[in-house]
């Protein structure tokens, strides 16, 4: 028998608002990237707001580049309205202009369609070969950057995240993801640096008109107007309805520029973010920078000139500093579209701690599955400058590394070999120091040869995952967190904590939905017989 369901739905916030004032709230602080506009936004609070903040963003003019195309490489207009978006002009002009955004834009690219339907829709029609030309627009689209489309199911969604990141540093130039305003990679991640080198936005997205909550939502704004005399600030159901596409719009172009030494851009394919009325609705840090172009090939010719000039420049000299010491490349003086960095960075040795390695902490304490063993490779290195604490864990310098041991079906080399093969391991070699060795280290390093071997072959997998993993942990935590994070690892091999209080505090770490991908990577390195314990805190 069929069942009705019935929904109670609140379409005024501010009674639930109402109720600090009741309760004697002295003030209430709201912050987000996406209040604007905020007259608006107060009122459907239906609080006074005295104090009011809007921040530029804290980068410089030549971080960002903002441009509005609003016709495609043929002079076909962009716009995603119903009337036009299922045009076979239309799709086409979209797939052209992509094409051109995979070739000119570094490393990570992120497009953000207004529903998943014209993302299928547009997907299935690129992938389709034309009499007039043999290679579809997906193909070429593939031939630049590692396509990756956001799945409707939550529960593929971070194996879709993982392809998008492995293959940043793949052979192609970068990856290139396909998603949804309003979707899951449009709310709370965070693509930085070479992960989200520029966002592309395909249309406004508006509700569903026929949805019972917009449409019965306008009708009570529209409602709520014809009853208040003095409406200065009231909204018409059809503003709020705008207002709603262009809130989804600031949140999905906010994915890229995410710190004071980024850059990016974000590009507009449809004509109406040309109105100043649009303009208007999006986001005060973006609108200085807004620029509509007549023709698409001026969208080109300045985009290329953009990221030429910010991958020659660079970060600032002191971020660079910083950087070049952290992963021992050198922003400025390569373009990040040739050197490709990962964002994790998980294959650049760190070069600038002596005495503390968190990676081979974590090999300490958890690859043989128990608390504060110690692995049986050697390590070579120099022990100077140690830090406070730095004899619990082995120090790591590049300054007198021997050996670079490699994976099950390399052979090892010493790391001045002047015939290391250019593969996915060659910039490892490169940031390996070489060194002249006496015949009295020679001959030790012959000794110990055979017994490195076996335990860098079978280790060296769970090294690498382990590698990965605290270079994703180092990217989503503050410095004060992450070295939390190492003092609990290092209490836990010391056994200074017991585990459930090491586990817990790790836990409390990850909670936030940003990096509960942390929360459950971190399952993988915890000992067997206490993965119950731990999964209880998930």
């Amino acid at each position: 028998k069929p069942s009705r369901t019935l929904s109670w739905w609140c379409f005024n916030p501010g009674i639930a608002m109402e109720e600090f004032s009741k309760l004697g709230v002295g003030s209430v602080i709201l912050t987000s990237g996406t209040l604007s506009p905020m007259d608006s936004f107060a009122e459907e609070l239906k609080l006074p707001f005295p104090v009011r903040l809007e921040n530029p963003h804290v980068i410089s003019v030549n971080q960002i580049w903002v441009g509005v195309a609003a016709v495609g490489p043929s002079g076909y207009s962009f716009n995603s309205s119903y009337r036009t978006r299922d045009s076979v002009e239309y799709k086409l002009e979209l797939g052209n202009a992509i094409v051109n955004f995979a070739r000119i834009v570094p490393d990570g690219l992120l497009v953000f369609f207004p529903s998943y339907y014209l993302l299928e829709q547009s997907i299935n029609f690129w992938k389709s070969v034309s009499l007039t030309n043999p290679t579809s627009i997906w193909e070429r689209i593939c031939k630049y950057k590692f396509p990756v489309v956001e799945p409707r199911q939550a529960s593929l969604f971070p194996a879709a995240v993982d392809d998008f990141m492995k293959n940043l540093k793949g052979a192609s130039s970068g990856s290139i993801f396909f998603a949804v305003c309003r979707g899951k990679v449009s709310e709370g991640l965070d693509f930085a640096d070479n992960a989200g080198r520029a966002v592309v936005v395909t249309g406004l997205p508006f509700a569903t008109l026929t949805d019972a909550k917009v449409r019965l939502k306008r009708e009570y704004m529209d409602g709520q107007l014809q009853s208040q005399k003095t409406a200065n600030q009231c909204l018409t159901g059809e503003e709020w309805y705008s207002q709603q596409a262009l809130r989804a719009v600031n949140q999905a172009v906010g994915r890229v520029i995410r710190h004071r030494h980024d850059y990016g851009a974000i590009i507009f394919c449809d004509e109406r973010f040309g109105h100043s009325k649009r303009q208007s609705q999006i986001s005060s840090w973006i609108r200085p920078y807004v620029k509509s172009y007549p023709n698409f090939g001026d969208v080109v010719f300045s985009l290329t000139r953009f990221f030429r000039e910010s991958g020659t420049s660079g970060l600032p000299k002191s971020e660079a500093v910083k950087r070049k010491a952290r992963g021992n490349v050198d922003l400025t003086q390569s373009p990040l579209s040739k050197i490709n960095i990962s964002s994790d960075l998980s294959e650049v040795v760190p070069a600038n701690r002596s005495s503390l390695k968190p990676d081979k902490l974590f090999q300490d304490s958890f690859w043989k599955g128990t608390i504060g063993t110690k692995p049986k490779t050697e390590s070579f290195s120099e022990k100077k400058n140690e830090e406070p604490g730095s004899s619990i864990i082995s120090p790591c310098s590049l300054k007198k590394l021997k050996l670079l041991i490699k994976g099950p079906s390399q052979s090892m080399s010493h790391s001045n070999s002047d015939h290391a093969p250019e593969s996915s391991t060659g910039r490892n070699e490169s940031l390996r120091i070489p060194c002249k060795k006496s015949s009295a280290e020679e001959d030790t390093v012959a000794k110990q040869r055979n017994a490195i071997i076996p335990e860098a072959s079978t280790g060296s997998r769970d090294e690498m995952k382990g590698s990965a993993f605290l270079s994703q942990v180092r990217e989503k935590l503050s410095e004060d967190e992450y070295r939390k994070f190492v003092e609990y690892l290092r209490a836990l091999k010391s056994k200074e904590m017991r585990i459930g209080e090491v586990l817990e505090s790790i836990t409390r770490l990850f909670s936030t939905p940003q990096r509960h991908h942390l929360l459950h990577g971190f399952r993988d390195f915890v000992p067997a017989k206490y993965r119950e314990m731990y999964d209880r805190r998930l």
